[in-house]
């Protein structure tokens, strides 16, 4: 199986903001938060990822179809370490999962960026748990740290560790 994954251009931004919809579709799921506006979209705004050099829209690209994206940023949410990464959104399309493309997207995306991150899921969101305790796991040879978190920030797990 073919699986690219590009930096996303310009170009791209209205594919990337389709992707966005079909995640905020999956994530409602999961985050009482997220509400559908009049027009029937969830309009995530991903132009900020054209306008701070310190965040990095990609593309997913599975056998030259679009199958998903990634949106990391340079400097942690919860950390607020603004030298750590953070994984703040990671999409694949539903035909995808399961199939190594997540892992495969996941650990190139570790690769381009070494350092210290930060990986969150949702409390709710067992899937996604399990998934990147699998793929961290893995990448790190199981050195990585992992805290519950229940305050007016966030609510659910978080995974730290180190490539460098």
């Amino acid at each position: 199986m073919q699986i690219d994954i590009v930096r996303a251009a310009l170009s791209e931004r209205p594919l990337l903001r389709q992707l966005s919809e079909l995640y905020m579709y999956d994530l409602s799921e999961f985050d009482p938060e997220l509400e559908i506006t009049p027009h029937g979209t969830f309009d995530y705004s991903v132009d900020r990822y054209w306008q701070d050099a310190n965040r990095y829209p990609y593309v997913v690209y599975v056998e030259g179809k679009p199958g998903g994206f990634a949106l990391l940023k340079r400097g942690a949410y919860l950390a607020q370490d603004p030298e750590m990464m953070d994984l703040a959104e990671f999409f694949i399309i539903r035909r995808h999962r399961r199939k190594g493309v997540g892992t495969f997207v996941a650990e190139q995306l570790f690769g381009l960026f070494p350092g210290r991150w930060e990986i969150r899921q949702f409390a709710e969101n067992h899937g996604a748990l399990l998934f990147w305790r699998k793929v961290i796991d893995r990448y790190t040879a199981g050195d990585f740290k992992e805290f519950s978190v229940n305050n007016e920030f966030w609510n659910g797990t978080v995974q730290y560790f180190e490539n460098s």
